[in-house]
């Protein structure tokens, strides 16, 4: 997917808050939000991804603090908070078909990617005290788009599956679902981002909710972008995803990539995720914030392809 005008609200609420996470000398605030606005200065370039310019704005953040500090503690909170969640889903799950646990695990999977801190609507004061409610009041919610027992019956003929991780506290959530396709005997590459940038996974995480002790392959997206880069990939992830029969996504700017480079990869490629935007919903045929699990295709591209 590629830059539209009404991205940039988002860019602006997203660099807002951020900004508001800064404490102390209100000069401060103003030197940054100064080198923000440079960094994102026209003439912009509708071509590439809207997780591009968050990205830029981040970095910014981050060339100052020089680590993760703005964010440390909320991803901290989040992934306590999901590991939690997450026993209690592995004991609700337990007793069920394998079927119908697999698809019920990608409901919960999807239901954790609602709660990105750094989303509008959700917010960066995001606490996670009854994080458990708010993901089960999701998870039980019918999909807007549901073929996840389409994808389920195409497993056997997957060898290898690319799991492409999105934030924090939900990793906790994809781990279960992660552990169904190694039950399967499915080989499974585990994508994370090599720095910390906002909410996104990064190595720390993975061990943090046991991903790391899980016989799977980890494997290093590129440096520290929002969601995956193409542009920045490693040789790693572009040779994971040559080698990968399915490709399983988590968030919204992981389908913003996968749609802008539809056709330049082998793998087939579904989606998990909860939309955040009409611009993304319509694709799929819908308004509002939904659910969606479904397989990439050209008729979920948008018009502007």
């Amino acid at each position: 997917m590629k830059t539209e005008l009404k991205c940039f609200p988002c860019f602006i609420d997203d660099i807002i808050g951020g900004l508001e996470l800064i404490e102390g000398d209100p000069e401060i605030r103003k030197l940054l939000t100064e080198r923000v606005w440079s960094a994102l200065n026209p003439p912009f370039d509708f071509e590439v991804t809207p997780s591009t310019y968050i990205t830029k704005a981040h970095r910014v953040l981050k060339s100052y603090y020089g680590r993760d500090n703005l964010f440390s503690e909320l991803r901290d909170k989040c992934n306590r908070a999901g590991i939690d969640v997450a026993q209690a889903v592995r004991r609700e799950v337990s007793p069920l078909a394998d079927k119908e646990r697999f698809c019920r695990l990608v409901k919960w999977a999807i239901a954790g990617n609602e709660l990105d801190f750094r989303t509008v609507g959700t917010g960066y004061q995001l606490t996670c005290e009854d994080f458990y409610r708010l993901l089960r009041e999701t998870a039980d919610k019918p999909l807007s788009l549901d073929e996840s027992p389409l994808l389920f019956d195409s497993l056997p003929s997957v060898h290898r599956v690319l799991y492409v991780l999105d934030n924090v506290g939900e990793v906790a959530l994809d781990a279960l679902l992660i552990e169904e396709f190694l039950k399967m005997g499915i080989k499974v590459d585990v994508v994370y981002r090599g720095g910390a940038i906002t909410s996104d996974v990064v190595l720390g995480d993975l061990d943090q909710v046991g991903i790391t002790k899980l016989p799977v392959e980890l494997v290093l997206a590129g440096p520290d972008t929002l969601g995956i880069s193409f542009q920045e990939a490693s040789p790693q992830f572009k040779s994971s995803l040559e080698r990968a029969d399915l490709t399983v996504a988590k968030g919204q700017a992981n389908y913003y990539e996968f749609s802008r480079n539809f056709g330049s990869y082998r793998s087939r490629v579904v989606h998990l995720f909860r939309t955040k935007c009409d611009l993304v919903t319509t694709r799929f045929g819908f308004r509002g914030k939904v659910g969606i699990a479904a397989e990439l295709r050209e008729e979920f591209l948008g018009s502007r392809w």
